[in-house]
């Protein structure tokens, strides 16, 4: 080498390993070939090629990632693991994916394995990447003196173990989990592995991460089925129409020129400090903005409709509930009085409860039925009042979950919003009066039995007293729909009991997802709630279920998963059905079958002043 030449030092990227937990495998099967960066084994599962097209559309170069391979530890503690709940009596979702998983595992032996020692054995997969099966030693586990240790530090013990073994070669070693907590036990394992290394702040910063292909599509921006659009008051004259073309080979209003539009998106068009909303339908190879026609004419119905009286099966005078007490009351007119009737009776219905020539509860009946039909305003000949309650009035992005709902020709819709938003409300709203115009026959109401972390054991009673605690939420909403809360005591447990007769009619009926395996659902309007604690298999399978006839919607609010009881730690914010639901429909130009929207503004909290407190918690 002469005098005056530079040696040029290139530094070689470290080989990489990563130790995955339990809860990876559980969360996607693919985990091995997705660390491994083996993405022709991704696209050869049905689900993992939707994943790897979705990523491509993100602008993830799989192609070049694959070129570059990286290893994978499995330890036998995980395997273990996924064997107990594939075989355990545990009844979730997690007992499948946990099969799942095993059956990759088993694929990528398959590829060929090769022994190494009494412990370890590896597979090389097609792109050069090694998996390696690691056998877990208990007794050198014990001789590190671990202070009540678990499953996570055994399985975190195997990935120190390795790199304890590597500390001088160019090596990184990774353990990659959901679960926080093991995280930090991992930190903490290589503190005290590499107390003295020159490098031990280098290594410790790539020694844990989450896992992140979870997530189909960036969390910070999930489709809304909202597009906000400032204009003008002259811009906006055009939107005026009922139907406006926007095709972009058209001539579309300037602030809409750089968007793309999807299937049943809604324009959310800001004209100053008002707001207004437009559909977007797309019909043979064109693009319209439409007015909500679906939610006006639900309006109109509902107006019209509490002119009349319930249209539903007739329940009649000799229906009203008679208090057990009654045939103790000398006086019908008592407990008229007790209740602060008095002022709606007539001389009439005066008489009637002071006459002893008729039987007390016979007396009670006609005289409330009397009382119930003149504060709805029931003609004679009509069957039991059921007024829908006027106070009810949607703002800003509730337009859009009215619409949603009202749309018969959608046939699923997908409604997200915070607690309190109205998301239920708004549905179950929707739901009756188009059961009251003779569209369907029937709801059909459903959630995931789960609750906030506390189980209540044994539940005595039949089916329906089994989940009464979780239909509740469903049943408030129905009351504020016919104004049973804003009712005299006496009225509002009347009006309870026209909604027990339509549940004992069938015109409402509430169901658990574990028996609705090869079910049809006819004319029926669907409505899954809590949809977030439910597993995109489990989601599926319920969808799945819907006949001719019948339209779905799904409500759900996805930052809540955490929330969830034990039973469904394998779900996260970005993995569960609901989520995958709304990621998959609204690819592209979406579905003209699906629509979605987002709650976003913080006024639609609408549930009391107390309730908005537990946004600053």
């Amino acid at each position: 080498m002469g005098e005056g030449d530079v040696i040029e030092v290139v530094e070689r990227e470290p080989t990489k390993f990563y130790l995955p937990d339990t809860n990876v495998a559980i969360l996607n099967a693919l985990s091995p070939y997705m660390l491994a960066n083996y993405w022709d084994g991704v696209r050869e599962d049905e689900f993992g090629r939707a994943l790897y097209e979705s990523l491509i559309r993100q602008g993830e170069d799989l192609d070049a990632k694959q070129s570059k391979p990286t290893n994978v530890i499995i330890s036998s503690i995980v395997e273990r693991e996924l064997d107990g709940l594939a075989h355990g009596e545990r009844k979730d979702g997690a007992k499948w994916l946990a099969r799942r998983a095993t059956a990759v595992l088993e694929q990528i032996r398959k590829t060929g394995l090769h022994y190494l020692n009494d412990r370890v054995s590896e597979a090389i997969l097609p792109n050069g990447a090694h998996v390696y099966f690691v056998r877990h030693d208990e007794n050198e586990f014990n001789r590190e003196n671990h202070y009540d240790p678990n499953n996570d530090d055994r399985i975190i013990h195997c990935l120190a173990e390795f790199a304890r073994e590597n500390l001088h070669s160019n090596t990184r070693f990774q353990f990659v989990s959901q679960d926080r907590s093991a995280r930090n036990r991992c930190r903490d394992a290589f503190v005290r592995m590499l107390n003295g290394h020159p490098q031990a702040d280098k290594l410790l910063e790539t020694c844990t991460d989450e896992f992140w292909q979870e997530n189909v599509r960036d969390p910070y921006h999930r489709y809304t089925g909202r597009l906000p659009v400032q204009m003008t008051k002259q811009q906006f004259d055009q939107f005026r129409q009922v139907q406006v073309d926007i095709t972009e080979e058209g001539d579309r209003p300037d602030p809409l020129k750089k968007y793309k539009f999807k299937h049943n998106q809604f324009l959310e068009l800001i004209i100053g400090e008002n707001t207004e909303y437009r559909i977007i339908k797309r019909q043979d190879g064109r693009v319209y903005a439409r007015h909500l026609t679906a939610q006006r004419q639900l309006k109109e119905f509902i107006d019209e409709y509490n002119k009349r009286s319930f249209s539903g099966n007739p329940i009649t005078a000799s229906s009203v509930h008679v208090p057990s007490d009654i045939k103790n009351i000398t006086s019908v007119y008592d407990i008229i009085k007790s209740h602060k009737l008095v002022d709606e009776l007539t001389d009439q219905l005066k008489a009637i409860c002071r006459d002893h020539k008729e039987e007390p509860e016979l007396a009670y009946k006609k005289v409330m039925w009397e009382i119930l039909k003149g504060s709805n305003g029931a003609p004679d000949d009509q069957p039991f009042p059921l007024k829908f309650n006027t106070r009810i009035k949607p703002v800003l992005e509730q337009v859009c979950a009215e619409e949603i709902g009202a749309d018969a020709s959608i046939g699923l819709g997908a409604v997200e919003g915070p607690w309190g938003s109205g998301k239920t409300l708004f549905l179950c709203r929707t739901a009756a009066a188009l059961v009251a115009k003779g569209i369907f026959n029937g709801i059909y109401y459903m959630r995931p039995i789960v609750g906030v972390d506390e189980g209540l054991g044994f539940l005595p009673g039949d089916f329906n007293e089994k989940i009464n605690p979780w239909i509740a939420g469903f049943r408030d909403a129905l009351h504020e729909t016919f104004g049973v809360n804003d009712a005299k005591p006496l009225i509002a447990n009347q009006l309870k009991d026209t909604l027990q007769s339509m549940e004992d009619l069938g015109v409402i009926e509430w169901h658990v997802a574990t028996a609705q395996a090869g079910r049809t659902w006819r004319n029926k309007y669907v409505i899954i709630d809590e949809a977030h604690l439910f597993t995109a298999d489990q989601l599926r399978m319920l969808i799945g279920r819907a006949g001719r006839g019948s339209v779905v919607r799904l409500i759900g609010d996805p930052k809540q998963v955490d929330s969830a009881h034990a039973p469904h730690r394998i779900l996260t914010e970005h993995n569960n059905g609901f989520s995958r639901a709304v990621e998959r429909l609204s690819e592209g130009d979406g579905d003209p079958n699906f629509a979605h929207v987002t709650f976003t503004s913080p006024g639609l909290v609408l549930r009391s002043p107390t309730a908005n407190l537990a946004r600053k918690i």
